[in-house]
């Protein structure tokens, strides 16, 4: 009885707990939340040129924020992969490099972490951050692109002699054209389709390559096609992708779902708008490339595959069979051979 009653009384206190964490108020969990009033610049201007620009840094969450400011450049590798650096004065080329053309105004409030500039923001507050730019005479002409960075530390990390960790980071993109010469070159080498193929899944890849000056908006379409030029599948692989001036863009995939039997044609069409157009125009200037792929479904290729190994196997036992038959004409060919059965001889008498 003692034991019921216990057990009973501990019931009472652990739905007494539940009930008394329902009715406290909810834990507050810190939002620390970044944002920019804009995310992109365009500049055209002559070699020697500048301009300016402006933009507002806002802390949309709950919790001061400490946030760095800085300008950055994109490097792009063979097939489109993208990191970003920040140069320094000792930098190889740095007069050339866009960094070196900006200056960025803030706050006169604003600190330092090391030689970044860092911006304090409380809850709520928008502070505005300016930036202006002079082109060198000697650049090149064309699309020059840069990055303009706010970069969000977590609470601990502005402490002295700390070293900073990202807690977030946004970016403004700067693109200055340079007045001049303006080339508008676009190829797609290499594109590539397996063949032949066995299945419907086809797999693909090409590369995009930029070798102008002017940064492309690109989108891409990939269609297989019969003999009569109708399309029998298609997809789109790329959509309003950038491919920026002198780099290139790797894309690859497999496509599913395709016809599983014939002599079809692979036709990758990358389409751009023609440089000069009117906003908005439709005209667009393209790179088509085909290929040639033989597709068979994978029943298919067993069958075939058995058949052709029982074939060899039958050739296999009908060689075989010749060469036994072969073998026992020989052996009839060949006469017996004489046994000499010598009598034996006697002994001489004496």
């Amino acid at each position: 009885m003692r034991g019921v009653t216990f057990r009973r009384r501990l019931t009472v206190i652990a739905l007494a707990c539940m009930l008394a964490v329902a009715l406290l108020p909810g834990t507050a969990v810190a939002e620390r939340t970044l944002g920019l009033s804009t995310g992109s610049f365009d500049f055209s201007v002559a070699p020697g040129g500048s301009g300016e620009g402006e933009l507002v840094v806002m802390n949309d969450g709950d919790e001061t924020l400490d946030v760095l400011v800085y300008s950055g450049v994109q490097v792009i590798d063979e097939k489109g992969g993208v990191t970003y650096e920040v140069p320094n004065r000792t930098s190889e080329g740095f007069a050339s490099n866009p960094t070196a053309w900006i200056s960025i105004q803030i706050p006169s409030s604003t600190q330092s972490l090391g030689n970044t500039p860092l911006i304090t923001l409380a809850p709520g507050e928008r502070t505005p951050v300016k930036f202006s730019f002079t082109v060198p005479e000697e650049v090149a002409p064309g699309d020059h692109q840069m990055l303009l960075f706010f970069e969000m530390l977590t609470p601990d990390d502005t402490s002295e002699g700390s070293s900073a960790k990202v807690a977030g980071r946004l970016g403004a993109r700067i693109r200055i054209r340079v007045q001049g010469e303006l080339v508008e070159r676009m190829d797609v080498r290499p594109f590539s389709v397996r063949s032949p193929i066995l299945g419907n899944e086809m797999p693909w890849v090409f590369l995009i390559r930029n070798e102008g000056n002017i940064d492309k908006m690109v989108t891409a379409r990939l269609a297989l096609l019969d003999g009569d030029e109708n399309e029998v599948w298609g997809s789109a692989v790329a959509s309003e992708t950038v491919v920026y001036a002198g780099t290139n863009l790797e894309r690859s995939g497999v496509a599913e779902g395709i016809p599983t039997l014939g002599r079809f044609t692979a036709r990758l069409t990358v389409e751009y708008p023609r440089e000069g157009a009117s906003p908005g125009s439709t005209i667009q200037d393209q790179v088509v490339k085909d290929r040639t792929v033989w597709i068979a479904p994978l029943w298919l290729a067993i069958v075939v595959v058995v058949v052709v190994a029982l074939i060899l196997m039958y050739l296999s036992w009908k060689q075989a069979v010749r060469a036994a038959h072969r073998r026992v004409r020989r052996a009839e060919k060949v006469a017996p051979a004489d046994v000499d059965v010598s009598a034996e001889s006697e002994e001489p008498a004496e």
